[in-house]
């Protein structure tokens, strides 16, 4: 089993160059981690050794995208990419809503210039009228109708039977609809 830490966090943020903790979980003996193709070093598991026995690195990620790869000692592999922020944003002052895939919308907190508002952690209220329904009370990250922020983002899974509209609302700023048309 090799597993990096973060499939589900696609975006870190930070000052340039400082340090930022990779941790892999394994149950092979080492693991080598790459960041952008550069070898960070071989590690050995140690099961004293917090977090993940001893596979965890501290590396300077590259403004922008980074490929994060790890090799075990059985020849398993992981990568994940993750963007790297270092431009500072400022407060929510828009929410935007878009398609994140066939069955997803996605609302991002945003700042005066656009920027998302990667600390946001404000509560979005997502409704649909139409032909259509939220997939909500599930419990999930994905299936709730009201949901915090996380990383600015807050998601939903919908199902549109014919033309619908889905709005989402995060306390005093406008209220923006994603109008579904029939596929």
């Amino acid at each position: 089993m090799l597993h990096i830490y973060g499939h589900t966090w696609p975006v870190r943020w930070g000052r340039d160059g400082e340090r930022k903790q990779v941790l892999v979980y394994s149950n092979q003996p080492w693991v080598e981690l790459y960041v952008n193709g550069q070898s960070q070093g071989r590690r050995r598991r140690d099961v004293n050794d917090y977090p993940a026995q001893g596979f965890h690195w501290d590396v300077v990620l590259q403004p922008g995208e980074n490929t994060l790869r790890a090799v075990s000692a059985g020849g398993l592999t992981d990568e994940i990419r993750q963007d790297y922020v270092t431009e500072p944003w400022g407060q929510p002052a828009r929410l935007l809503l878009s398609r994140e895939s066939a069955d997803v919308v996605r609302a991002e907190l945003v700042d005066e210039q656009g920027r998302c508002c990667l600390d946001a952690t404000d509560w979005i209220v997502f409704s649909l009228a139409g032909d259509g329904r939220l997939l909500c009370d599930q419990g999930t990250t994905l299936g709730s109708r009201r949901i915090q922020a996380a990383n600015g983002v807050a998601r939903i899974r919908f199902a549109a039977e014919g033309r619908c509209a889905i709005a989402a609302q995060s306390g005093d700023l406008a209220t923006p609809l994603l109008v579904v048309e029939p596929e």
